[in-house]
Order: structure tokens, then C-alpha cells, then sequence
């Protein structure tokens, strides 16, 4: 399923200009479709090794919190 969701994903990689952007995309993605119990943006970034706050900021435009999907 990995593989195909990066793929899917990848369709959306225009969308950003850095690619940080893309890669935090694709960790908050397949956090929510992970096994995880709790798919908050802390577990969500700890299972991928990143820092919450970079995740955080990632959810954040112009200060409103904001569904990425």
C-alpha cells in the first residue's frame, strides 16, 4: 500500500515548491493511514523521526489550521 500511496501522491508534487513540503505530505499521509492509535501530528512525526513542530508548521496557513486533504 506504501508504494502506491507515494505514487498517488507524487501526482501532487507541483503543488510545492521545496521538496520538505512533499516529504511532509507524504509522512502526515501515511501517519493517518498507519497503525497508529492515536493520528495526531505528535505520534504522526515521531513515527517518521521528525520534530512536531515541523509537522505543526506544515498544518498551518496563514495562522488557521487547515485540513491538508
Amino acid at each position: 500500500m506504501a508504494e502506491e500511496l507515494g505514487r498517488y501522491l507524487s501526482e501532487f508534487d507541483d503543488c510545492f515548491g521545496r521538496s520538505e513540503p512533499r516529504e511532509h505530505l507524504h509522512e502526515y499521509v501515511c501517519g493517518q493511514a498507519s497503525e497508529l492509535h492515536r493520528k495526531s501530528l505528535e505520534p504522526i512525526a515521531m513515527l517518521n523521526g521528525t520534530p512536531p513542530r515541523t509537522l505543526q508548521r506544515f498544518r498551518i496557513k496563514d495562522g488557521q489550521k487547515s485540513p491538508i486533504v
